[in-house]
């Protein structure tokens, strides 16, 4: 069982709203939807071409991840 500070959102006797991102000590909030990580991402400053390789991948492998996700959400439908 989790502490009752990391309760999870669909226990009975949880605290913690529906809407409010989860938490760990030492990490940072994970985003709740698509929407938050997009709006994120697109805070990002724009790709230089100085960037180093590490980032740039990072980068693609976020933007494909939204993709993925995106492709997959409920309510989209597939042409």
């Amino acid at each position: 069982m989790f502490p009752p500070d990391l309760q999870r959102p669909s226990d009975p006797g949880s605290s913690i709203p529906l809407h409010a991102p989860l938490a760990f000590p030492d990490r940072i909030p994970l985003a709740q939807t698509i929407d938050e990580a997009e709006y994120l991402l697109d805070q990002l400053p724009p790709p230089s071409p100085d960037d180093d390789e590490l980032v740039k991948k990072l980068r693609q492998r976020l933007k494909d991840l939204l993709t993925d996700l995106r492709k997959g959400a409920e309510g989209v439908i597939n042409s």
